[in-house]
């Protein structure tokens, strides 16, 4: 039975099935001794490959969460010295400072009286105005675990051994357990659509997807074997309902709502003349900020890479196809909605076309 490990969209982490390999059926056997010790044999040696995928999976969030402690380390002081610097900020310009106070109906109170006798020139300047209060948007460091999380979630229930859960199960279990950290995170997370027309989001998309999927089957066969195992049913159905379905939102949404525009505002800062501009951009800048629709080459060569590292080699140039596709969606449809589509339309029509033609490698 062909293996599939699919954290991703349009492709595979990992083809370790004996179908994946483009082996047939094991031929039979004579001998019941020597077969039995040979399947003993190979469910061991299958035991081993899920234990392993497992850890694999296991140490790769750790991974991450180990450089993003570094990142938070690197950017720590600089934040630190901009809270410090915008504690006691005031307009020192204003000519109505002295009527802000009675807006309310009330005096300034006690606290400005405060602060002003910590300041020797208070008299000529006029009574120092407490910062009222206003709404911040979260910064990109606070919302990242909103982004990450549904994408941990489908890769961690993926990595449980099949010996230990069917692999049908696996993705039904991965399919709720991410939109159920999508629901979670939404709030947090940059909203779909964008000034243009939802409807034509959608058609572009649909038309985009299908564009897509033909150029991933022309792109990843230079690279795989035709051929391969069949899905068992349940396992074919259940992928292509997860595929289809939250890896399309929770993936644009990482690679394209977080990583993309994250990207932007870090290389806006680079070219501002920033001393640390992935600080700026991680602590001090949100992407709900951003522009819709923009973007800059080294953002979406940055955010490309991103969605390719997660595929097989085989399946890089093809990755990096898809993504600069997807980008391309955001940069003419500038919103998400229109990019969650295409991903959705290609995962659906990849996983029925794959049925329909044998060429099972290719999902």
């Amino acid at each position: 039975m062909a293996e599939s490990y699919a954290s991703h969209d349009v492709g595979q982490l990992d083809d370790v099935g004996v179908g994946a390999r483009g082996i047939g059926p094991a031929a039979a056997c004579d001998d019941p001794q020597r077969c039995g010790r040979e399947r003993r044999q190979a469910e061991a040696f299958g035991l081993a490959c899920e234990v392993g995928r497992s850890l694999g999976g296991f140490f790769e969030l750790a991974g991450v969460l180990a450089v993003l402690d570094r990142v938070d380390a690197l950017a720590e002081r600089h934040h630190e010295r901009i809270e410090t610097d915008q504690r006691f900020v005031v307009e020192e310009k204003r000519p109505d400072r002295r009527a802000i106070g009675f807006v309310h109906g009330s005096s300034i109170g006690p606290s400005a009286a405060l602060l002003n006798r910590a300041r020797p020139d208070s008299a000529q300047r006029g009574p120092m105005i407490p910062p009222m209060a206003r709404a911040r948007k979260p910064s990109n460091w606070a919302v990242l675990f909103p982004y990450v999380l549904p994408y941990f979630l489908y890769v961690g229930v993926l990595s449980i051994p099949e010996s230990a859960m069917p692999r049908a199960w696996s993705y039904v279990l991965a399919c709720v357990a991410s939109a159920a950290g999508i629901a979670w995170g939404w709030r947090w997370t940059r909203a779909l659509t964008g000034p243009r027309s939802p409807a034509v989001s959608v058609l572009v998309g649909i038309a985009g997807g299908v564009f897509g999927t033909a150029l991933w089957i022309a792109i990843k066969s230079r690279f795989y074997e035709a051929g391969g195992e069949a899905y068992p049913p349940a396992e074919f159905w259940a992928r292509f309902a997860a595929s289809a379905t939250v890896v399309a939102v929770f993936e644009e949404k990482l690679f394209r709502g977080l990583v993309l525009l994250g990207a932007v505002q870090w290389d806006e800062a680079r070219r501002a003349g920033s001393k640390d501009p992935l600080g700026d951009a991680l602590h001090d800048r949100s992407i709900r900020d951003v522009a819709p629709g923009a973007w800059t080459p080294a953002a979406v060569a940055i955010s490309t890479i991103a969605f390719a590292a997660g595929h097989n080699p085989g399946e890089w140039p093809a990755a990096i196809a898809y993504g600069l596709l997807m980008a391309g969606l955001w940069i003419w449809r500038k919103d998400l909605l229109c990019c969650v589509v295409a991903h959705a339309t290609t995962n659906a029509t990849l996983a029925l076309w794959v049925r329909h033609s044998g060429q099972w490698t290719l999902w």
